[in-house]
């Protein structure tokens, strides 16, 4: 899933461009996004750590109000793509701010672009900054896609473990808690666009050994909400629903590429394994994965649905 959201992420790269046509701005973007694009294979703390570090050798001199004031046009219109790119890796707050800094300043020099928003908005999207993105939305309705409805249960705490439910019916996202601190769950990391995810639920359908703990499919935050798309598999594949991730600093887990499988005692990883063949070998994997998890323990599974 990493590779699949990565290639949609390479719109943002810029054109080819010739070395003497290049300007300095595009150059310092080009280079910093090659080197971001070569981090994926890391685990989430570890990438996330070498884009700041990458993001920071090339773009520290932009952080600021004086510096965003004293850039021109082109560059900043550059750093938001860059600054996006850092965010898909640190899902940290600081960059959607500096987003939103860059983008007002050149929207009061009325150079803001229609790619500079979008960039932005979409950050938002990756951040569960729905406020946010509903005001940049409604502004620039005419081409931003709609938001769905967004439905609060509680207000969001710093220990808390949230999910959102894909409401078709009411073309809303449903925010709930999700409590995994008791007994044993599986958690597999998916995407209804990943195949090697389908394959792996259309899997755990039909095939009980698999389904002996609750399982929680759930979808990383992404810059695209696909609420669609989630939908569709949801009405289609009732039993193997896919839920949205509130945010990954939730989680305890390093990895979220797809498909990766968790095993949680208590709220603890106690297993792992990643990926899904499509020939279906790698069901005695996960099958050995949750049947090791359970010898070893010797508590109550939790209840179904949790």
């Amino acid at each position: 899933m990493k590779v699949y959201a990565l290639m949609a992420f390479g719109l943002l790269m810029s054109s080819p461009a010739t070395a003497g046509d290049m300007s300095s701005s595009e150059a310092t973007f080009n280079e910093y996004y090659g080197k971001v694009r070569r981090i994926d294979g890391a685990d989430a703390t570890s990438a996330a750590r070498e884009a700041a570090k990458l993001f920071d050798a090339s773009y520290l001199g932009f952080l600021g109000n004086q510096g965003l004031e004293k850039s021109p046009p082109e560059a900043l219109h550059f750093f938001i793509r860059a600054t996006a790119a850092r965010h898909f890796y640190t899902h940290d707050a600081r960059d959607v701010s500096a987003m939103h800094a860059a983008v007002g300043a050149l929207a009061s020099a009325g150079q803001d672009t229609q790619s500079d928003w979008d960039t932005y908005f979409r950050s938002l999207i990756l951040a569960r900054d729905f406020d946010q993105a509903a005001l940049v939305q409604m502004r620039f309705k005419d081409w931003l896609p709609a938001l769905p409805s967004i439905v609060l249960t509680q207000e969001r705490t710093s220990a808390e473990k949230a999910l959102w439910d894909v409401d078709v019916t009411s073309k809303s996202l449903v925010r709930q808690s999700v409590d995994v601190s008791r007994g044993m769950r599986l958690v597999v990391i998916s995407h209804p666009a990943c195949r090697f995810s389908r394959a792996a639920m259309i899997a755990f359908e039909s095939d009980p050994e698999l389904r002996v703990l609750p399982v929680l499919w759930v979808v990383p935050p992404e810059r695209d909400l696909n609420f669609d798309l989630v939908g569709s598999w949801n009405s289609d594949h009732p039993t193997v629903p896919v839920r949205l991730v509130d945010r990954t600093s939730q989680w305890n887990f390093k990895h979220w590429s797809t498909p990766t499988f968790y095993v949680l005692k208590d709220g603890e990883v106690v297993g792992q394994g990643t990926g899904w063949a499509i020939d279906g070998r790698s069901r005695a994997d996960v099958v050995d994965l949750i049947s090791q998890a359970r010898s070893a323990d010797h508590g109550t599974a939790g209840e179904p649905g949790q």
